[in-house]
């Protein structure tokens, strides 16, 4: 039923971006390219995955990409409306060592990366008359997963040995649809007649990306953008 709730708002919003551009004159419009780092982590037990592997693990922050473009609508000097389509990295990152009775202790890193084709729209309010202008965003995001990997990598340490030991596609276990809430802050200046941004948002997971299991995991993102409007 959430997830049916947050389906049709972020329709209802992707909706309005569309009309409003089909009403509005060339000028309120604007397009635009952003990317940049992606510092992704997850809601997993890290007990589950110490019971489940064998050893002890903490987690990590995974350091991942995302890249797209974007197109505003001008709702006034303060206000604006973003729509963005992005290919997006989220994922997790576990790093642990497991005592083997053969070669000692190993360390271990299992890193699980979920490829996604993400969606945000964005309310933008910007602050002070001036060239160089802070802003505020808020808004959903929904993300279809186009591919998922894991990987676990062992460093056995009395044979100095570094290997893979599962290098595999997890696509089946992750759910398909993804829905999140990015909130942040930026700031944007001139280049010439156009202007760049730089940005950070935190994106927080609204619903799982696990298929199976009781507990529900969720991906948690940290962004850091810079991005150049035409």
């Amino acid at each position: 039923m959430r997830q049916k709730y947050l389906s049709v708002m972020v329709m209802v919003l992707i909706f309005l971006v569309f009309q409003a551009c089909s009403w509005a004159q060339f000028s309120r419009m604007q397009f635009g390219v952003r990317g940049g780092l992606n510092l992704a982590d997850s809601n997993t037990d890290v007990e589950a995955v110490n019971m489940e592997i064998g050893g002890t693990f903490n987690r990590k922050l995974l350091s991942r990409f995302g890249v797209g473009g974007l197109v505003e609508y001008k709702i006034s000097d303060t206000f604006l409306l973003q729509l963005n389509i992005l290919y997006n990295q989220k994922g997790e990152k576990f790093i642990g060592t497991i005592v083997e009775n053969f070669v000692g202790l190993i360390d271990i890193e299992l890193t699980n990366t979920y490829d996604y084709l993400s969606v945000p729209v964005f309310l933008k309010m910007k602050f002070f008359n001036s060239e160089a202008k802070p802003f505020l965003i808020l808004g959903p995001e929904f993300s279809y997963l186009l591919s998922a990997h894991q990987k676990f990598d062992a460093d056995i340490m009395v044979v100095d040995l570094d290997t893979t030991l599962i290098d595999a596609d997890i696509k089946d276990d992750v759910q398909t649809f993804e829905w999140a809430l990015n909130f942040g802050l930026g700031l944007e200046f001139p280049i010439g007649s156009h202007h760049g941004f730089i940005e950070g948002r935190y994106g927080l997971g609204l619903t799982p990306f696990n298929k199976e299991g009781e507990e529900n995991y969720k991906n948690n993102v940290f962004y850091l953008n810079l991005g150049f409007i035409f």
